[in-house]
């Protein structure tokens, strides 16, 4: 997806004061057009700006979590930690919202645990891994 030109001067810029208004301003319009947040979450870690890249990403998944809209906001967590995988913000964040969604799961603690997300070694593959087992309730069988 292209950006806009004028967004994409401001990233270049590192002016990301302006880059989170415009966020937040998308956010507000259009909180499901995770084509666009993550293209601007790409050019914010091609200019190495992670930092600022995760706390929009955990912004935004805090507002699709509020919108009932958690498999939208489980894709821009892995996707940030597929930008920024050593970033243990992003990783917190995403445990965070485990624990919000799931948080009727008797075994909830367990899961988090057996895949231990905030210090996986492949923090990538220990999100894929946790979101499938998640789809299954406690004691549900599947094959």
């Amino acid at each position: 997806m292209a950006l806009e030109l004028d967004l994409q001067q401001k990233i270049k810029k590192k002016n990301l004061d302006e880059v989170e208004k415009a966020w937040n301003e998308r956010a507000e319009s259009a909180p499901t057009d995770l084509e666009w947040f993550l293209a601007v979450a790409q050019e914010l870690k091609n200019v190495k700006a992670q930092a600022r890249m995760t706390e929009l990403i955990a912004l935004l998944a805090d507002a699709l979590g509020a919108a009932d809209e958690w498999e939208l906001a489980f894709d821009a967590l892995q996707q940030g930690i597929n930008l920024a995988p050593r970033l243990r913000e992003i990783r917190v964040k995403t445990v965070e919202c485990v624990r919000e969604r799931y948080s009727g799961r008797a075994d909830l603690e367990e899961v988090i645990a057996f895949f231990n997300l905030e210090d996986a070694e492949d923090p990538a593959k220990a999100v894929d891994e946790l979101r499938d087992w998640l789809r299954f309730g406690e004691g549900e069988g599947f094959w």
